[in-house]
């Protein structure tokens, strides 16, 4: 019966609750999380969401996003900002889950640099396979400032790079080599070389002592 409880009951109960944390907004789908490392799910601590965390050996390679600067510029692939350990974020702005973990996040960026966390790359995901992301993005930027998001008022949300859906988002409820997302929001935990260490599908705490634990729960991160 042990035995049974152990390799059968807690990995579906695992994912259950995975399956219910994902929300997403503006008419999207929800979708389960579909990556777990070769030995099955991670089981995370009590007071932690779920996550899959990865030995090196194991661990999936990033695909090299080309990120475009919402400014304006020409793109930057993601290793040219990956030099070590490294916390992507991919968001939407049609997402409810995002609106809700924002002002978390977003003191986060300034809380985490002074505890020595690893920095933060915040990829901003438009919709659309042509046109240029950048201008999407401040166009979509504009309407949030200007209309509210979700109901939330967020004059001075922005981000620093975008990225087309179709180079991310995959097809189905499996990310795959080329498209390493679900749904939205989904955060990653990055090495030196752009392996996924660690990954959060779904709203991610961001809190100063939810993160030291996360990467404490990532042995050999280089």
């Amino acid at each position: 019966m042990a035995a049974y409880l152990a390799l059968v009951v807690v990995p579906l109960v695992v994912l259950f609750l995975r399956a219910g944390r994902r929300e997403t907004g503006g008419g999207r789908p929800s979708a389960p999380v579909g990556v777990v490392s070769s030995a099955g799910p991670t089981p995370p601590a009590l007071d932690l969401p779920p996550f899959d965390a990865y030995g090196a050996a194991e661990a999936p390679a990033m695909p090299d996003l080309p990120l475009h600067p919402v400014p304006g510029g020409a793109p930057v692939a993601l290793s040219a900002l990956v030099s070590g350990p490294t916390i992507l974020h991919l968001w939407s702005l049609a997402c409810r889950s995002c609106a809700e973990e924002w002002d978390s996040f977003e003191r986060f960026l300034g809380e985490g640099a002074g505890h020595g966390f690893p920095p933060v790359v915040s990829v901003l995901v438009v919709p659309g396979e042509e046109g240029d992301p950048s201008e999407a993005a401040r166009r979509e930027l504009a309407a949030v400032r200007r209309e509210g998001w979700f109901g939330r008022r967020v004059p001075g949300i922005d981000a620093p790079w975008a990225v087309r859906e179709d180079r991310v988002l995959a097809h189905g409820d499996r990310p795959t080599a080329d498209r390493p997302i679900t749904g939205y929001p989904e955060t990653f935990l990055l090495d030196g070389r752009r392996r996924v260490r660690l990954r959060l599908a779904g709203p991610a705490p961001w809190d100063v002592d939810t993160w030291r634990r996360l990467l404490a729960a990532v042995p050999d991160l280089q």
